[in-house]
């Protein structure tokens, strides 16, 4: 059985797994618009989805987890993993 999900659908799916804090709510805007317009028969799995993608509050953040010479920049992000960007100035990145 297939449920078609809405934008406030997919947001309240995190709620329900327990995952409501692992993207922020433009996050996951994002990542909804992305999964709608780039896998549009994707079927929802979110604890994949929290495994497979994580999001940083600006490059900063992201230097915490990976170098900062191998990747300076987005630009340099981008070229070697999928990013999503937000609404507020965030991203999201491939694993």
């Amino acid at each position: 059985m297939y449920k078609l999900l809405n934008q406030d659908n997919f947001i309240d799916a995190f709620q329900h797994a327990g995952r409501d804090k692992q993207f922020s709510y433009e996050g996951k805007i994002a990542l909804y618009e992305w999964l709608e317009e780039c896998m549009p028969d994707y079927e929802l799995d979110i604890i994949g989805l929290c495994c497979e993608f994580s999001e940083y509050e600006d490059l900063e953040e992201f230097h915490e987890d990976f170098d900062p010479e191998d990747y300076p920049d987005l630009e340099a992000i981008e070229n070697s993993k999928r990013v999503i960007l937000t609404r507020s100035g965030s991203f999201i990145i491939s694993q």
